[in-house]
């Protein structure tokens, strides 16, 4: 048995944050029928949707007009969760609130995952991931000592949004399954940003200001060796190797990775004595570290560095990379073979569980679970299938 199966989920979602969130109880085995405008042009946006709406059936419904407003209203009677995403004020002026919903379906787990807390000032603001992440702290701790604010390279809001939002909703069918209640559930992405920033608010409250630092220690006890240092290879954006040692005393790592390197002599040099003093002379260790790591491969490097001298060293690792790696291509990644695109490597939930292993299933093209969502979940006949498409209710 699937951890989630048996939870009906109507996916009304947008971008990533959504369509993750509902994708995540999708791996777990809900049920999550997604929801889509009817359009002829969305074929163009399978390649990039698969990533985030695997395992889903996407269905078509204009929910603006009156037949397709009830036709929603017969699947939110039947669902235990209804989700949206959509600009804040879309499904409350479409009639969907939660005020409404809940008279239809009292047990519903409604959830509105948006950009800011709907009591604040920006309530009403349409928000992206960078917005958020910027809203929220993330930029302002990114980039250089002196430089501008930078965004990560992740969407950091966005997925990390999503996991929010599906850890709330799996409480929220626990609660429901303990008492028989439902709820509102909100996840706003600058509150999810603000939590990730929770070692800024330390060294905040500790020194009175947080200070970028690019990819050395920004915390409250400074240290280096902690940096991303250059290799050989021929993928020149990718070269590179990150080193992060201990910041307390007693700690083995510089020890250890003088020692990998065959340089016990920076052992001996005063201003490498303690982690405080290695990060004042962070610069001039920092290219004696460079001058070894540049003679390997970072395949090589991370042999000798974290596996035979147990320092903390990780690969800067591109996408090919990680496809190509015989664990993680086929373990944390799942081949999937697609009847669109061949083969591709799927992100899921990176989650071990013993009676339930995640399986990726590849993303329906727009509109392909409407036969299923209408005639098997709803009970439609073929004719009435076809009288919607000719009404292009679907």
């Amino acid at each position: 048995m699937k951890a989630l199966e048996g939870v009906i989920v109507i996916d009304a979602s947008l971008a990533e944050a959504g369509t993750v969130a509902t994708q995540t109880l999708a791996f777990l085995g809900a049920e999550v029928y997604h929801v889509e405008r009817p359009s002829p042009d969305m074929d163009n946006r399978y390649v990039g949707s698969i990533i985030r709406n695997s395992n889903k059936k996407s269905f078509t419904l204009d929910t603006k007009s009156d037949e397709g407003k009830e036709i929603m209203w017969k699947l939110i009677e039947k669902a235990d969760v209804f989700f949206e995403s959509f600009a804040p004020g879309a499904w409350n002026r479409m009639g969907f609130s939660y005020e409404e919903v809940k008279k239809r379906n009292p047990e519903i787990i409604y959830v509105s995952l948006k950009g800011f807390a709907g009591a604040s000032d920006w309530g009403t603001c349409i928000t992206y991931d960078p917005v958020a992440a910027c809203s929220g702290g993330s930029a302002y701790l990114c980039g250089y000592e002196d430089f501008l604010p930078m965004l990560c390279g992740i969407n950091v809001a966005d997925s990390g949004t999503a996991t929010h939002a599906s850890m709330a909703i799996v409480m929220g069918v626990l609660y429901k399954k303990l008492t028989g209640k439902g709820q509102l559930i909100e996840i706003p992405m600058q509150n999810v940003v603000i939590e990730y920033c929770r070692a800024a608010f330390a060294e905040y409250y500790a020194t009175g200001k947080v200070r970028r630092s690019g990819n050395t220690y920004r915390g409250l006890k400074p240290t280096a060796p902690h940096n991303i240092y250059p290799t050989r290879g021929t993928d020149v954006t990718g070269n590179y190797i990150a080193i992060s040692c201990s910041a307390e005393e007693d700690s083995p790592d510089f020890f250890n990775l003088c020692t990998a390197m065959g340089r016990k002599d920076l052992l001996d040099d005063p201003r490498y004595a303690t982690p405080a003093l290695r990060y004042e002379n962070r610069f001039a260790l920092d290219a004696e570290i460079s001058k070894w790591t540049y003679m390997h491969s970072k395949d090589q490097a991370m042999n000798i560095l974290a596996k035979e001298y147990r320092v903390p060293a990780g690969a800067v690792n591109s996408m090919s990379d990680l496809c190509d790696d015989e664990f993680t291509g086929s373990h944390i990644l799942r081949r999937m073979p697609d009847p669109h695109i061949g083969e591709l490597h799927m992100p899921i939930v990176p989650i071990d569980m013993e009676h339930h292993r995640i399986q990726a299933v590849t993303c329906d093209k727009h509109g392909t679970g409407n036969e299923y969502v209408y005639c098997d979940f709803l009970g439609m006949s073929k004719e009435e299938l076809e009288d919607l498409k000719t009404k292009r209710i679907i």
